[in-house]
């Protein structure tokens, strides 16, 4: 459901990760994106290192939230 919603760097990080057994990201502006799954705790890493979450990323997911919640 993520890939294809998502663009650039983030879509990059967050395809290392198997969709399915996703049970949370944290997305916090300026910090590492972090990934749950189950217990374990997944930094992605891009080809400058561990990817650092940016306003521009939270706009955009709580942008494709908003508008999947009014399709349903």
């Amino acid at each position: 459901m993520l890939y294809g919603l998502l663009t650039g760097r983030l879509e990059y990080a967050l395809s290392q990760i198997d969709e399915g057994k996703i049970t949370e990201i944290r997305l916090r502006r300026g910090r590492p994106l972090v990934v749950v799954e189950g217990e374990k705790r997944i930094h992605p890493i891009t080809d400058t290192g561990r990817y650092i979450v940016t306003a521009e990323d939270i706009e955009k997911v709580l942008g494709f939230a908003t508008d999947f919640q009014s399709m349903l």
